[in-house]
């Protein structure tokens, strides 16, 4: 499979959709939740690839902070906010598997092959890090996550620094200020 084989205007186009649906249905089950996290995760190039929503609650957010704050009371809390293995949602939103549609997992599944390839896996990497990010912009121009200004937006790798997660926030909010 070449590198040219995936149309990233078209996955970030099944990125939107897919998500946008998945927040609807999510946020019309679960009306008390208040996100202040809203991103995607991945995997790429290895035996268990993967790509899913992530999202975090104010309130869920407060619970782990304290308890970070009781067992380990010199760690850098500023880390828990950005590390999507702490959210509340850390690797999906709906009990559904493809939860961002059967296209989507399609495609996701030709990342992941193309990954493997050591020519192509730095690219991969970047495409699906830039449609992530795009479509957070996009979707949050919108309204889809409420005050988009008291949301953290999460794109990582599973090996991502939180730098990296951080960087990609500022990215993102930068597209959010250019559509609005």
């Amino acid at each position: 499979m070449k590198s040219d084989a995936i149309d990233w205007n078209r996955n970030l186009e099944l990125l939107l959709s897919g998500t946008e649906a998945v927040i609807r249905k999510f946020l019309s089950e679960r009306p008390e939740i208040e996100i202040c996290a809203i991103g995607y995760t991945f995997e790429l190039g290895n035996a268990s690839p993967a790509f899913h929503l992530c999202a975090n609650s104010r309130e869920y957010l407060a619970r782990t902070l304290e308890c970070y704050r009781r067992e380990w009371p010199n760690r850098d809390l500023g880390s828990v906010r950005w590390n999507s293995g702490d959210y509340q949602f850390p690797a999906g939103l709906l009990p559904v598997a493809e939860e961002l549609g059967p296209e989507w997992a399609s495609e996701a599944e030709k990342f992941h092959n193309l990954a493997t390839k050591d020519e192509h896996e730095t690219e991969v990497y970047q495409g699906v890090v830039r449609i992530s990010c795009q479509a957070l912009a996009e979707l949050a121009a919108r309204g889809a996550f409420g005050d988009w200004k008291e949301v953290d937006f999460n794109v990582a790798g599973y090996d991502d620094e939180i730098d990296a997660v951080k960087r990609r926030d500022k990215d993102i909010r930068s597209q959010i200020r250019s559509k609005t």
